[in-house]
């Protein structure tokens, strides 16, 4: 059987139910955004890593070192936002082709460490080796959660809502903008459509407030893209659930954007990936307080969707007509994929 006919999902899956660990300390472990062990009463050790591999999470022709630093760490930082924690230690893992000059990895840790030093994260250890063709990076990063505040994928109910974060489609359209330029052979834009994508931001202070205020019952960062994510879930928690196309926050950049008919642009913020915002489900008592965390924190926070029990997906256009969903997110094994930067 090849990989791509279970997919990336299905293949994290197979592996979690062959090996997954039953050590008592384990709290969560593989299928979230972070692996939890609890090392203590007060505190819960939050572990996770994040593999970047040129040609497939970038394309050295569409971003520099330093912004690729920084997104190396930002992806890893996103994961422990998901989860409510704070980052404190990681470890840098190298392969390195010979081509690439040591000046291209002094500004590669440039950006790691700046974006390190907005979170407060030190850098701790990690390895390099050498590469026959392509850059790869890996970055393992440590955080740590109140037992009390720990959000994860499950937990969600039938009558919550859907919420996230920030604006979508952002990164997708961005990268889409930089592959028109350099197609062209023009110089590449940096906007803020194209630095969501070479450069984005991870949630941690929205995150850790959500958590610390019990305001999800389930919550993921939008990684393979909203409806990918959103589905993880729903599988996790045996739930369907209903999205408004209506809804979908979009910044003005996002609809400003010109775009030819044979795209459809809402598709970016569908399924277009790599936006690091937060997905989560809440009760609907508690939409006032996360309506008022919003404008307290000034940070958007939209309602989406609802949770139902019908055990299926499905997304309603602005006539609350079905919105034709074909692949619902990047799945790395899929066939129909192209590479993803």
């Amino acid at each position: 059987m090849d990989i791509k006919e279970i997919g990336e999902f299905g293949l994290i899956q197979r592996i979690a139910d062959n090996y997954q660990s039953s050590h008592p300390t384990v709290i969560s472990g593989m299928g979230e955004d972070a692996a939890a062990l609890k090392i203590s009463e007060q505190k819960i050790l939050l572990a996770t890593c994040d593999l970047l591999l040129e040609d497939i999470h970038f394309n050295l022709s569409l971003t520099d070192s330093y912004h690729l630093g920084r997104k190396s760490l930002a992806v890893n930082l996103s994961d422990i936002a998901a989860m409510g924690g704070t980052p404190r230690f990681f470890l840098v893992s190298l392969a390195i082709p010979s081509h690439i000059s040591v000046e291209f990895i002094d500004d590669l840790y440039r950006g790691i460490m700046e974006m390190a030093g907005e979170f407060n994260t030190q850098l701790v250890g990690g390895d390099t080796n050498a590469s026959p063709d392509k850059l790869m990076i890996d970055i393992t990063l440590l955080g740590e959660v109140d037992p009390n505040h720990i959000l994860k994928r499950s937990g969600t109910q039938v009558g919550d809502s859907i919420f996230v974060t920030g604006t979508l489609g952002d990164s997708a359209l961005g990268f889409f903008a930089l592959e028109i330029d350099n197609n062209l052979n023009q110089t590449l834009s940096i906007n803020t459509l194209t630095l969501r994508h070479i450069s984005p931001y991870p949630r941690i202070e929205e995150g850790k407030v959500i958590a610390e205020n019990h305001l999800a019952s389930a919550m993921i960062d939008i990684s393979d893209g909203l409806l990918a994510d959103l589905k993880q879930i729903l599988t996790l928690n045996k739930v369907g659930a209903t999205v408004w196309t209506s809804q979908i926050p979009l910044s003005n950049d996002f609809k400003q954007f010109q775009i030819k008919q044979e795209h459809n642009k809402l598709d970016f913020a569908l399924k277009g990936g790599e936006d690091y915002e937060l997905l989560f489900t809440s009760p609907k008592t508690k939409e006032k307080d996360i309506y008022g965390l919003s404008q307290k924190i000034k940070v958007p926070i939209s309602k989406i969707g609802e949770i139902n029990s019908s055990g299926k997906l499905v997304v309603l256009d602005q006539n609350q007509k079905l919105y034709h969903i074909d692949d619902q997110g990047y799945d790395h094994f899929s066939s129909s994929n192209k590479p993803r930067f």
